[in-house]
């Protein structure tokens, strides 16, 4: 039996350490950290009310109801003269736009049982991921360039680029700049808004109203879990636009094609990109924040590398600025010195004691508990 326990202990040590050289590459790799407690702040108005009312008539309601979310660590209100706020902290891995969509749920069904005088309250998100992948740079950008108008060469760029990069999970999101996107354009005619007693305030309400969300409500599945639907109207066609109804004159419709002309044009360029002559984009890929952006960048590189073969002719695409050339230099530097330091330790070591075996166990050791540093680094 007392062979068998340094055996086990040998193969545990062994296994943990296989572990741990697997989650290396999973291993966040920044410059400063980036957890923060994600927060949801909700902040209404209750005008005309003291502190005591406000807390009876909104605060406490509002409290009550929100508490129900899971993954709430914590809930704080302040109700003070006319307006008052509600704090809620939440786990580091939540998803804040899932928490965010139940918030602003719960506060819809429950808004029209509060004071008539109370504001719609207003939903507010600091901390947490996205947070911090919305205040950090892209990792990496590129230029692309061809003989297209740039409203064309950004749907290239979206139709053979972004859609496939979409499928790399680690990507937070990639933005392209310098296009001239095309647009919904409402020409109105001056008499006919006369003639009809409207305003383009009022036009823009109706179409405001036609393209909001809308929230159906709480759908129940049978194994218990929640989901809160959320509802937009689509315009499937510039004719279903013109059909939109803007108002009723002695119970007849009138539509938006009554009072104006709609149509689709490409947007003003608001500055001109060219490489070489040619018009261009740029293609900017943020990571999201925990995740290792050395490895992601060169996922990214290998797959517009293979996505070249398949761009239309005449498409050019260039790496501008790699943001992990930097922190690759800081990493060859750590590992530089981490090796010399291991070095000198061993040489030390084995210039005291003479003994190899004792000098390949220590350092075996030191390797096994690197490694099991890794593990509980990504934990």
């Amino acid at each position: 039996m007392q062979t068998q326990r340094p055996f086990r202990v040998v193969i545990i040590f062994l296994v943990l350490a296989i572990i741990g050289v697997a989650f290396i590459p999973r291993l966040n790799v920044n410059f400063t950290p980036t957890t923060s407690t994600p927060v949801l702040t909700i902040n209404y108005r209750l005008d005309n009310a003291s502190p005591d009312i406000v807390e009876r008539l909104a605060t406490s309601p509002l409290e009550n109801a929100l508490s129900q979310i899971e993954g709430t660590n914590k809930i704080e209100s302040t109700s003070s003269y006319n307006s008052g706020f509600i704090r809620m902290t939440f786990d580091k891995d939540s998803d804040m736009e899932f928490r965010k969509f139940e918030v602003n749920a719960i506060i819809r069904n429950i808004y029209k049982k509060l004071p008539e005088n109370l504001s719609y309250p207003r939903v507010e998100q600091s901390g947490g991921e996205q947070q911090a992948d919305e205040q950090r740079s892209a990792i990496l950008m590129y230029s692309i360039n061809g003989p297209y108008a740039p409203f064309k060469l950004e749907g290239d760029v979206n139709e053979f680029i972004r859609k496939p990069l979409g499928e790399i999970k680690d990507i937070h999101s990639i933005e392209i700049s310098g296009g001239s996107p095309l647009q919904i354009t409402v020409d109105f005619d001056a008499p006919s808004l006369l003639r009809y007693g409207l305003s383009k305030g009022s036009i823009s309400q109706a179409l405001t109203s036609f393209s909001n969300a809308v929230y159906a409500g709480l759908a129940k599945t049978p194994s218990g879990q929640q989901f809160f639907l959320k509802t937009t109207s689509q315009i499937p066609d510039i004719s279903s636009l013109e059909q939109t109804e803007i108002t009723r004159i002695d119970g007849k419709p009138v539509y938006l094609s009554d009072v104006a002309k709609v149509y689709v044009e490409e947007q003003e360029p608001r500055s001109y990109q060219r490489i070489n002559g040619k018009n261009a984009v740029y293609m900017s890929v943020y990571a999201r924040s925990s995740v290792n952006k050395v490895v992601l960048a060169d996922e990214i590189k290998q797959k517009i590398e293979s996505l070249k073969a398949g761009l239309p002719s005449g498409i050019d695409v260039r790496l501008e600025n790699d943001d992990t050339e930097f922190l690759r230099e800081e990493m060859d530097k750590i590992y530089i010195r981490t090796g010399l330091s291991i070095g000198i330790l061993v040489l030390f070591i084995f210039l005291i004691n003479r003994n190899v075996r004792y000098l390949f166990t220590l350092f075996l050791g030191i390797i096994v508990n690197l490694c099991i540093t890794a593990i509980i680094l990504y934990a």
